[in-house]
């Protein structure tokens, strides 16, 4: 199985995310530091997937900052 890129429009932008792995009870998700990509996940992403489980990555929108409320 391998890693498929795919890309949404979202606010007058793309984002580039992959779904890996067939359907299961859990998805997991994926979040990078704002400032990487996606694709630091890789291998973690199939080690996931070959126990069973669906993964969700995504690359953050750059164009805005991300503002946390603590």
């Amino acid at each position: 199985m391998e890693i498929k890129d795919r890309y949404t429009e979202l606010s007058n932008s793309e984002v580039r995310y992959s779904i890996t792995g067939g359907p299961s009870k859990t998805l997991v998700v994926l979040l990078q530091e704002p400032n990487s990509s996606k694709n630091v996940f890789d291998d973690l992403t199939m080690n996931i997937v070959n126990q069973g489980f669906q993964v969700l990555s995504f690359d953050f929108n750059g164009k805005k900052p991300i503002q946390l409320l603590l």
